[in-house]
């Protein structure tokens, strides 16, 4: 088994944003994935590079079935590394918020799809400075 690091899909999803005029843009892989930035952090199940403005998410440690649970796992870790984004927050406290820290496809199962007060509190906030 091989890992890659994150930088190469950044380059991959920052050259589609370019190609399509994006200003967000997310990859998403089965490949396992360590991080470029700190190359101790392996297996991740996603990542969001704020300097670019886009993020990956890999399926490899997902444990993927075609049980809807597995299923809402993928979409959790999409709307966090996009949550990273668009927010700019760092990981919440909250083991029910989406924006919650994920070490493991347990820590996935126990967070909702949705924000906590305070995280969505924080959009609100983004949402009427940015009139998006």
């Amino acid at each position: 088994m091989f890992l890659l690091p994150t930088n190469e899909f950044y380059s991959i999803v920052k050259y589609q944003m370019v190609a399509h005029n994006l200003e967000i843009g997310l990859g998403l892989t089965h490949i396992p994935l360590y991080s470029s930035s700190d190359e101790k952090l392996l297996f991740l199940f996603g990542e969001a590079n704020m300097k670019h403005n886009c993020a990956v998410v890999s399926t490899h440690n997902l444990d993927i079935s075609k049980d809807k649970l597995n299923d809402n796992r993928i979409i959790k870790e999409v709307i966090h590394e996009i949550g990273h984004l668009i927010l700019g927050i760092q990981h919440c406290f909250n083991n029910k918020c989406v924006m919650c820290f994920s070490a493991n496809v347990e820590d996935i199962d126990k967070k909702t799809l949705n924000l906590c007060k305070n995280c969505k509190s924080e959009l609100v906030k983004i949402r009427a400075t940015n009139n998006f």
